[in-house]
């Protein structure tokens, strides 16, 4: 068995399994029929006995397990893809939100947004975003001024 292959391991709290493919697979045979898939199964901790509580057959154990691995592993991997989409949507949803706040503030009929260092009003007319800074320059300009505060410089 290849240790290195990390798609074939699966961990679990402190427990680290590292499958192995093998031509042997007690109970395929039942999956191909389409007699039952073996999705309920009993544990028997006193005699290691596993059956299925849909169709009553003893399962070995082994392959229960590899069977539960592959299902987890399967279902880890949706949970994963679902978590990434997620953070996609949140920075996109970010940009959005930004832009709504914007809208929202020039939308007022008494009141304008201030910008955040001179609070002086900025107009829709005051071609806001037209011009740019990069984001890298900014930052170093905003830490040097930070710092000139903090010594009093």
């Amino acid at each position: 068995m290849d240790s290195t292959d990390n798609s074939n391991v699966i961990e679990v709290g402190d427990f680290r399994i590292a499958r192995k493919a093998g031509r042997y697979w007690p109970g395929k045979h039942c999956l191909q029929n389409g007699d039952c898939l073996h999705k309920r199964l009993t544990f028997d901790e006193h005699g290691n006995i596993v059956t299925c509580d849909d169709c009553g057959k003893q399962i070995d154990p082994a392959w229960a397990l590899k069977y539960i691995l592959d299902d987890y592993s399967h279902e880890f991997e949706k949970l994963r893809a679902r978590e990434h989409e997620l953070q996609e949507r949140t920075s996109k949803s970010i940009v959005l939100i930004a832009a709504r706040k914007v809208e929202d503030a020039w939308r007022k009929h008494d009141t304008v947004p201030t910008c955040p260092h001179c609070s002086r009003g900025i107009f829709p007319t005051d071609h806001f975003g037209s011009t740019q800074v990069s984001k890298r320059m900014e930052q170093l300009r905003r830490e040097r001024e930070a710092e000139s505060k903090r010594t009093g410089q």
